[in-house]
């Protein structure tokens, strides 16, 4: 309401600001004809002008906020409070009255001080109704509510809220749950920068995880940790006119989080490569006026200026902005066109090779930017899908993801963006579909299992120690070196060296050659090795 209000004060502050320059002369005067000389003193009396100034000085400060900001107003509700303050304050509304004052206490003291000034704007919200009107249009709202209800009904079990558990005061997103074991999904671009995200389900907060995204449709598959979750079943009613009445599901709830209509078909809204001339355009008599040109666009690069007038489009002239719009979008980033313009009395020819829509930025993208997140949070990814519809659901940035029903309860598709102050984008459900269908939820989100090391097997450590039995056989002896060389995995060499060694004739008794190694299981290493071998494949 603050940011409306704000928008509704920058409207209408020209006419405000001329209201109240033109009081003091169109004011009638209340003294009779005859005692008017006299009565000229009354300055003193209008001596609360500081009235007028104040609102001036608010209208000033609103404009010089604007001129900064591209013509846009830029104000947060407390900077707007305390200029308001502050202007009230000048007007003799005392201090300790004006610091509890909110925003409906300070406009009714702003109207009861500059009467005229306000008088008939609307400022002070709509007028009262009577009961029997009041009635009716409760009524009227309740039976539009009820046939919304079956649809909210089939598709808000099946809504859930996402979150970062370490924001857990800031929800990310909605999700829209599409298999009982646990799958969901979700518009990517909200809940990619996520540390640790969860789900809520049945009241419950459980760890969620995104286990692979579509870019092109800013669509992401979630799994959670959860069993028999409700599912959406994807509607085949094809393509909706527009006009069809839809409702947006609340999590787990009975009323829709909101109602409206299909206002644009499903279209492919993907610009990327297509044409971009950099242009502002107004109908005119004679042909189509440039009302601005974008900084460093294809327009002001090829000469084009404010004021010129475009005759022809490629020999033909346009019949509107809107034709001559989709004329150029129709071309592809780099074609040439020709225009005929006119700038003043001169008529000249000029080629423009034309930009890329898909990469335009500037002022007239900036300025729409700010313009469509007035009253509302407009989306990070809001334009460029292959496919969607677009909407009047008046949702946030934050209620993207979740089903969209028909009247019948039909399941339609998909929130995915808030792209304006009245635009909200849907993903139909013929396009999930189409993805869901190459989709193996066998083998998604699955760790890979790690193979066994065969560095780790233990069966030669075990087997080692049994080679030791020769050093027991020679106590009585000097323990050769040689001896104490023989390899644990190896077969043991014959034993000549060792009896040369060995000056005593009893060596032989050692039972050298009895080691017995071959018998050492030095095979079983082998044999391990091959068991684990197809493990490690």
């Amino acid at each position: 309401m603050i940011r409306t209000l704000i928008i509704a004060a920058f409207l209408t502050a020209g006419s405000l600001h001329g209201a109240i320059k033109k009081a003091p002369d169109s004011k009638p005067d209340p003294t009779p004809a005859p005692e008017a000389k006299p009565q000229e003193t009354p300055k003193p009396a209008e001596k609360p002008k500081p009235p007028g100034k104040g609102v001036d000085e608010l209208l000033d400060e609103l404009r010089k906020s604007a001129e900064e900001n591209g013509g846009m107003l830029k104000m947060d509700a407390k900077e707007l409070l305390s200029l308001l303050r502050s202007v009230l304050e000048k007007q003799g509304v005392p201090a300790d009255k004006l610091k509890k004052a909110e925003l409906p206490e300070l406009l009714r003291l702003m109207k009861e001080k500059n009467p005229d000034a306000f008088n008939g704007l609307g400022l002070g919200g709509p007028p009262a109704l009577d009961k029997a009107s009041e009635k009716k249009l409760t009524d009227h709202f309740n039976q539009l509510l009820e046939g919304h209800r079956p649809g909210s009904l089939v598709a808000a079990p099946a809504t859930f809220v996402l979150r970062d558990a370490k924001k857990p005061s800031d929800p990310l997103a909605f999700a829209t749950g599409i298999r009982a074991d646990g799958w969901l999904l979700t518009k990517a671009s909200e809940v990619g920068t996520a540390a640790e995200l969860q789900c809520q389900i049945k009241g419950q907060w459980v760890a969620a995880k995104v286990v692979r995204t579509w870019p092109d449709h800013d669509l992401a598959l979630l799994k959670a940790d959860a069993k028999d979750l409700p599912a959406v079943k994807w509607g085949e009613r094809g393509a909706l006119e527009i006009g069809t009445f839809i409702t947006a599901a609340a999590p787990e709830g009975r009323e829709p989080v909101a109602i409206g209509v299909v206002s644009v078909a499903v279209r492919n809204e993907q610009t990327k490569g297509r044409g971009f001339l950099g242009v502002q355009l107004e109908s005119d008599d004679k042909g189509l006026k440039i009302r601005d040109v974008v900084p460093k666009g294809p327009a002001q690069n090829s000469g084009l200026q404010k004021e010129d007038l475009i005759l022809e489009l490629d020999g033909k002239k346009p019949e509107s902005v809107y034709t001559f719009t989709k004329l150029v979008s129709d071309r592809k980033a780099g074609e040439k066109i020709k225009l005929k313009l006119q700038r003043g009395e001169a008529v000249m020819e000029k080629e423009v090779a034309l930009g890329d829509r898909g990469a335009a930025t500037g002022p007239a993208r900036s300025g729409n930017d700010k313009m469509n997140s007035m009253g509302t949070t407009i989306s990070k990814r809001r334009t460029d899908f292959p496919a969607a519809m677009q909407t009047d659901l008046p949702l946030n940035a934050t209620q993207c993801g979740g089903p969209v029903t028909d009247l019948d309860g039909n399941i339609v598709g998909i929130v995915i963006a808030r792209s304006g102050r009245i635009e909200t984008q849907v993903l139909p459900s013929e396009t999930i579909r189409e993805v869901l269908d190459r989709v193996d939820f066998s083998k998604e989100g699955q760790a890979p299992t790690p193979a066994p090391a065969v560095a780790k097997t233990e069966a030669p450590k075990k087997e080692t120690p049994k080679v030791e039995a020769p050093k027991t056989e020679v106590s009585n002896t000097e323990k050769p070196k040689a001896e104490v060389a023989i390899p644990a995995a190896k077969p043991a060499p014959k034993t000549e060296a060792p009896k040369a060694e060995i000056p005593k004739a009893e060596v032989p008794k050692t039972e050298a050659p009895k080691s017995e190694t071959p018998k050492a299981d030095a095979p079983k290493p082998a044999a391990a090795e091959k068991a684990v071998e197809p493990a490690a494949k």
